[in-house]
């Protein structure tokens, strides 16, 4: 876990593109796995790696929270904020 928070300062400190698609490429299927609860969009798997991608560019490593807790509130959120304006149309 500790070397997990190092990697994301780290990537913080260099902005470097291939630390973040390591450190979120064990995440991705967790958003398969959120998308399929909204299985009803097609887009459901986009919305879901979207959010995947704003926990990385929000992501504070110095906070008590893992990345794994915020990735998936922000895969969530985003995947359901979705689905809120397909409805609200």
């Amino acid at each position: 876990m500790e070397n997990e928070r190092e990697q994301w300062r780290q990537y913080r400190l260099t902005g470097d593109i291939a630390i973040r698609d390591e450190l979120i490429k064990p995440y991705m299927v967790a958003a398969n796995t959120i998308a399929r609860q909204y299985s009803h969009r097609d887009d459901a798997r986009q919305d879901a790696l979207l959010g995947l991608l704003m926990a990385a560019e929000t992501y504070d490593p110095d906070k008590r929270y893992s990345f794994r807790a915020w990735a998936l509130s922000q895969m969530r959120g985003e995947a359901h904020r979705s689905k809120i304006e397909v409805f609200s149309d």
